[in-house]
């Protein structure tokens, strides 16, 4: 599936494309992927890419100062039809949870990523978007792992997924969560106005 086209391009494509460009400066990546750890949050960038020019590293994307020696990457497959005119939004909050961790856990600080959309039906097409690190964004996905990681019960937790049911589709645990659901008291009171739209839009 997705996650296996997506291994392949990375390992035989984009890899030796960057390691073949900057070498040695590519860390973190391939072979040596790391995954970095802090309390209930955890991440695996793809890698990360040092001693660069701070003023010419990402020049020619339009970043005119890294602000560091230092700037992130991260490989996304694509369909050819999706639209990508801006990244989507579960790929920017992952990299920037990649962000603040490597800034915390290594003596790296990076404040940029460059995260690259490769076409999988023609791996000559790559959109790419430069993420800038957000301390709110990453102080907020902190949050949400460690609320997900203590809750003792799903009634503790939004359910994610839940009305359209497409995340579901991959999720381990939707047996017990639906049993759990399906406790839910029945009423005749009207839905919120709120739970209306998101019914309507799924």
């Amino acid at each position: 599936g997705h996650r296996t086209r997506g291994t392949v391009i990375e390992s035989n494509y984009w890899y030796p494309a960057l390691k073949a460009v900057y070498g040695d400066n590519l860390i973190y990546a391939g072979p040596d992927q790391k995954t970095f750890i802090k309390g209930h949050l955890s991440a695996t960038p793809d890698g990360l890419i040092i001693n660069q020019n701070r003023r010419t590293a990402l020049k020619q994307i339009g970043i005119k100062d890294i602000g560091t020696d230092c700037f992130m990457v991260e490989c996304k497959t694509a369909d050819s039809r999706s639209n990508l005119s801006e990244p989507k939004h579960h790929n920017v909050m992952q990299v920037q949870t990649q962000l603040g961790l490597v800034r915390e856990t290594t003596k790296h600080k990076p404040l940029f990523s460059v995260l690259s959309y490769i076409d999988a039906t023609d791996w000559a097409k790559v959109t790419e978007f430069v993420i800038m690190f957000d301390p709110k964004k990453f102080a907020s996905n902190e949050a949400r792992a460690t609320k997900i990681l203590t809750a003792k019960s799903v009634s503790e937790l939004q359910p994610e997924g839940y009305i359209s049911g497409k995340d579901c589709r991959y999720c381990p645990f939707t047996k017990i969560c639906g049993i759990e659901r399906s406790t839910l008291p029945y009423a005749d009171t009207p839905a919120e106005p709120q739970f209306q739209a998101e019914v309507c839009d799924a």
